[in-house]
């Protein structure tokens, strides 16, 4: 949601009695003696000129009356001229000024103990948090407000207003409904009509166009006959916006003119960037490409001088389309950058929310992330391709667990890119001062201004004229052409000096010494994109023709195969061999890997690849895999060989035995595992140094002290792992005892190679539907931690086999084999028929698997765990060398 309605707090403000106590101050002011007349009269003056809309006389007045309350030492009066100086500021898109006047305003009221006027400032203070995109801010200082004063509409519709911006519309409008009523049975019109239109903003957005209209024109009926010209300006936007998505070009372009005209006279900026937004969006839907860019050039240069970042971003977004519409690719990327590091300045700021609400918010701006992606692709940049999916994946950890590694980096710009943007700058920074010199001589009506104030409006308006012809000339200048020019060519020294061909050929080095190659896929709408780097070549890029939707749909299929007794789990896992694996085939037929280093995108993440098959072999049997969470996350070099020192622990019981536990809000109940016991018993005979921990050993109070003394940590015992809830998510020890994935931040972990999560679902919890950041979420918690790779599961491990498979892997551990290749070799002696038949599992599931051949006819597997559903689930995480 780009496009979110904000009604000027003038009208949220003055609407609410709970918020200004303006009668109050009046009153007082009444009652003043002979010395208090002038402030009497300078305040009297600054209302007149308020509700005429000359906004900068008014602060004048204002301040005035207010710097004779601070020398009388009036504390009501000097907060409620603090709100009124806010307000104004507000107005005028000076967020800064108004929020140290909304929190002098607060100071103030709460020495006093006034809690009405405390929630107003609150809210006040939150309306100028969402305005420059601060939504976990806004969320704190509306639900306080709320504390003081349940009543305050003003908070109820500010928290509407950031739950909307978050992408969570429900909830937006529960908030807009408990606001609309409270002020239509106080008969604040203004502030009714202003929540009016948050509302239709929220239908608009859902598709529903004429229920928004009823909303946007209750609301306009309202401001064509009052003396709120910000909330008319507004309202004339939404309809207009309304009659583009019903391409009624015309009537939107009139309505987003007139508001625009509106907005220009009271100076309202905010709103003029709006209306020249959506004039540009209608342009661009016209196909006029460069009317609808000197429009957005226009917004932008507003957006900026009032500090709006999610103005800005989105803005920065249109231009890309456009660009990319017009085939300007190169172009298009440095403005789809721009947008994206907005994007990110405003997500930084989102890390205090609940996880819920910032994946809301991701997925609400992730579109500009992979719009970016695919551009560069198609322009043959792999590399800052790869880096926007990093920075994509980043972000979904981000909304699954905070000490993930920072987004704070912006995208960087190779050096044609920086020098178009500096020149861009200028002409904007020119825009920005004059539009803001032009915005206060407005203030004064025409009839009163000056001979002086006349002429220096004419000149700066044809100024500002010779701005807008040279952002639109901008990119048929001779120097941009030659930068854009160089970008085509990809200008190897350019292009060095931000993606380092040190780096890339220290990669390539790393892959000749590991024998390995690196696979790195892009979902995109209409394709999948495959990026292969060997030892040999640069990154190289392999497009399928294969649409999300279908890829999706495969994948879900084939995940559902895998966990349950399916003999045709092969011809799904064909399907998709033939789309991630097979257009590879020839460039790894030429470097001959042993390892795939493997970094999953999106819904990817949910399976295992290890179990694709070619039609007569799982991959598995022709390579070793590591996955990995991006190219970026993880040191390729080999580690050093130590002497494993493992410490195992293992909760044991009998399948009878149940044990539950509560964390957070949630409960659950867990059946024995009686071959972990025996599975921490196998290690120990491999390794006659492991620590064995059973049961009633195995609580975390004689875990943690022992951590420092080893290098591998296994962990044989239940696990949840909950989407989105990091604080819920645990892993289960003795004594009914867990630990919280928020709890192992504490962990020091830097002494361990390897952490072992021998468990059900440690790496989801099992429902698909997401884009799979959890799966990542368990690896990443550990690895912040220090550990240098994780083993985790991706779905309910049945326990005999789960079994069998750790001993195999410790046994080739044992022989010398790095970790991937170990976990390679325990997944082949599964598959070869080695294990013993079990009916433990650690799911409460039994299964007796059929397996079809490449000629698809059914045939008996004697051996009992050759069916994926028990060697695959298991996934290396991190540097499995």
């Amino acid at each position: 949601m780009r496009s979110m309605v904000f009604a000027a707090s003038i009208i949220i403000l003055l609407g609410c009695a709970e918020l200004s106590r303006t009668a109050t101050a009046q009153q007082s002011i009444a009652q003043a003696i002979t010395p208090q007349q002038d402030a009497l009269q300078q305040f009297e003056v600054g209302e007149k000129q308020f509700q005429a809309n000359q906004f900068e006389s008014a602060r004048t007045a204002y301040r005035n009356a207010l710097n004779i309350w601070v020398k009388l030492d009036r504390k009501p009066l000097q907060g409620s001229l603090y709100l009124k100086l806010a307000q104004v500021d507000e107005v005028l898109g000076q967020y800064d000024q108004a929020m140290e006047s909304y929190q002098q305003a607060l100071n103030i009221f709460s020495e006093l103990d006034r809690p009405i006027e405390r929630s107003g400032s609150l809210s006040g203070i939150g309306i100028i948090f969402v305005r420059t995109g601060k939504y976990s801010q806004a969320i704190e200082s509306f639900q306080s407000a709320l504390k003081i004063f349940p009543e305050s509409s003003g908070a109820l519709n500010g928290l509407g207003l950031a739950h909307a911006y978050l992408g969570e519309s429900k909830t937006a409008l529960k908030f807009y409904e408990q606001s609309l009523e409270i002020r239509t049975k106080n008969k604040l019109f203004a502030a009714a009509a202003a929540t009016l239109l948050n509302m239709g903003t929220v239908y608009e957005d859902q598709g529903d166009y004429l229920k928004a209209l009823i909303f946007y024109r209750r609301a306009l009926s309202f401001f064509e006959s009052s003396k709120y010209p910000s909330g008319w300006s507004q309202a004339l936007n939404e309809i207009g916006k309304v009659h583009n998505r019903l391409n009624q070009s015309e009537k939107a372009l009139k309505n987003f003119q007139q508001a625009l005209i509106i907005a220009t006279e009271y100076g309202d900026r905010r709103r003029q960037g709006q209306s020249l937004e959506h004039i540009g969006l209608t342009y661009q839907k016209r196909q006029d490409y460069n009317q609808a860019i000197g429009f957005y050039n226009r917004s932008l240069s507003l957006r900026r001088s009032i500090g709006d970042r999610e103005g800005e971003a989105s803005v920065l977004n249109h231009i890309g389309n456009s660009l990319q519409e017009n085939k300007d690719f190169d172009l298009a990327i440095l403005f789809y950058k721009e947008s994206v590091n907005r994007y990110e300045s405003i997500r930084i700021d989102l890390r205090q929310l609940p996880k819920e609400q910032q994946f809301s918010y991701l997925k609400t701006v992730e579109r500009t992330y992979r719009n970016l992606a695919d551009i560069l692709l198609k322009r043959d940049r792999i590399l800052e391709a790869q880096q926007v999916l990093d920075l994509l994946k980043v972000q979904e950890l981000n909304t699954y667990l905070k000490n993930v590694r920072s987004a704070k980096q912006p995208l960087e710009n190779l050096p044609p890119e920086t020098e178009i943007l500096n020149k861009y700058n200028e002409i904007q920074t020119s825009a920005i001062a004059l539009g803001q010199e032009l915005t206060i001589l407005r203030q004064t009506p025409e009839p009163s201004r000056t001979r002086q104030q006349t002429d220096r409006i004419a000149q700066l308006s044809k100024l500002q004229d010779e701005l807008n012809e040279q952002f639109n000339q901008f990119t048929k200048r001779p120097d941009i052409k030659a930068l854009v020019q160089a970008l085509a060519r990809r200008n190897i020294d350019a292009y060095d000096q931000t993606i380092k061909t040190a780096d890339l050929n220290a990669l390539r080095t790393n892959l000749k010494q590991l024998n390995a190659v690196m696979i790195y896929p892009l979902i995109l709408e209409d394709r999948l994109e495959l990026i292969i780097t060997t030892a040999d070549s640069a990154p190289l890029r392999r497009t399928v023709n294969v649409k999300r939707e279908d890829l999706n749909r495969t994948i879900l299929e084939f995940r559902n195969a895998l966990q349950s007794n399916d003999n045709d789990v092969s011809r799904h896992a064909q399907k998709l061999y033939n789309w991630l694996i097979k257009p590879l085939e020839a460039d790894l037929k030429a470097s001959n890997p042993k390892t795939l280093i493997y970094a999953p995108d999106g819904q990817l993440r949910y399976i295992p690849i290890a179990a694709l098959h070619d039609g007569k072999q799982w991959l598995i049997e022709r390579y070793a895999i590591n996955h990995i969470t991006a190219k970026s996350l993880t040191n390729l070099t080999q580690q050093p060989k130590q002497q494993p020192k493992i410490l195992a622990g293992a909760i044991g019981g009998e399948r009878s035995e149940l044990t539950s536990v509560t964390v957070g809000t949630r409960s659950f109940t867990f059946t024995g595992l009686p071959a972990t016991e025996t599975e921490i018993d196998s290690i120990q005979a491999l390794q006659p140094s492991t620590n064995r921990l059973k049961s009633a050993q195995f609580i975390l109070p004689n875990v943690k002290p022992k951590l420092a003394d080893y290098n591998i940590l296994h962990l044989a015992t239940h696990a949840a792992i909950i989407p989105g809830n990091p604080e819920d998510s645990f892993i289960l020890f003795g004594g009914n005892t867990t630990a919280t994935l928020k709890e192992i931040e504490n962990w020091t972990l830097n002494n361990f190679d390897l952490v072992v999560l021998s468990a059900c679902e440690t790496g989801l919890a099992g429902n698909f539907g997401t884009n799979g950041e959890e799966i990542l979420g368990l690896g990443y918690q550990f690895q912040s931690r220090g550990a240098k790779a994780t083993i985790a599961s991706l779905w309910k491990v049945e326990d005999n086999s789960t079994q069998q498979l750790m001993t195999e892997f410790y046994s080739a551990l044992k022989a010398g084999k790095t970790k991937n290749q170990a976990l390679q070799a325990a997944q082949l002696a599964l598959i070869a028929g080695t294990a013993t038949k079990t009916t433990n599992t650690r799911s409460s599931i039994k299964v007796e698997f059929i397996e079809t051949d490449s000629s698809q006819e059914a045939r008996a597997i004697d051996a009992p765990h050759r069916h994926p559903y028990h060697w695959a689930p298991f996934i290396l995480i991190g540097n499995g060398l």
